[in-house]
């Protein structure tokens, strides 16, 4: 049974015999991606997401995800393969139709203060997520922050052109550590 539910929900047989809460950390990051795709298709009704938001869904970036996203900026293969050992990591894939629009990943403090995006990218061409994806991506990841118990979401060295949409969203600039740039806000 265990096996099957870790391949359900992309934990290996070794991150669940290492530790008990890996099951328990899955649970909620499946909650904060449903939570977040719960809100996307509302928006929808206020035309404050695009109709693909009604049926789109959120999953763990599995191999799949990773194969659709070979061809973009950032190498998730490698950044999954630094994250996944994380327990308290924080992961989702945007999926439509078949279509893969967007991937996002972080992690949690081991306190109780941030869930903090490490890594977040939308496909370039053709997607309807165009300017929406950083709203779905925050969303779960400040639902998951509120699973877990954390106080904030940070944002780790956001592209400048996007600056503007995270202040939109009540971001700002929290600290710099180590020549990294952190926004953040509160958990809402």
């Amino acid at each position: 049974m265990a096996a099957t539910y870790g391949y359900l929900f992309g934990m290996g047989a070794l991150e669940q015999a290492a530790d008990p809460d890996a099951r328990r950390y899955e649970i909620q990051r499946e909650a904060a991606r449903h939570f977040a795709e719960l809100k996307a298709a509302e928006l929808v009704k206020y035309r404050l997401m695009p109709p693909e938001a009604a049926i789109c869904s959120l999953r763990a970036i599995d191999d799949a995800a990773i194969a659709a996203a070979a061809s973009w900026e950032f190498q998730w293969r490698r950044i999954m393969g630094q994250t996944r050992p994380f327990f308290r990591r924080f992961e989702a894939a945007l999926w439509c139709n078949g279509n893969l629009y967007g991937l996002v990943v972080g992690r949690a403090s081991r306190g109780p203060d941030n869930v903090t995006v490490h890594y977040l990218e939308r496909a370039a061409n053709d997607n309807p997520f165009a300017g929406f994806f950083a709203q779905i991506a925050v969303d779960a990841a400040d639902n998951y922050a509120k699973l877990i118990g954390r106080q904030r979401v940070k944002l780790k060295n956001p592209v400048a052109g996007v600056i503007p949409t995270y202040q939109a969203m009540n971001f700002s600039i929290a600290e710099t550590i180590k020549g990294n740039i952190y926004y953040a806000r509160q958990v809402m």
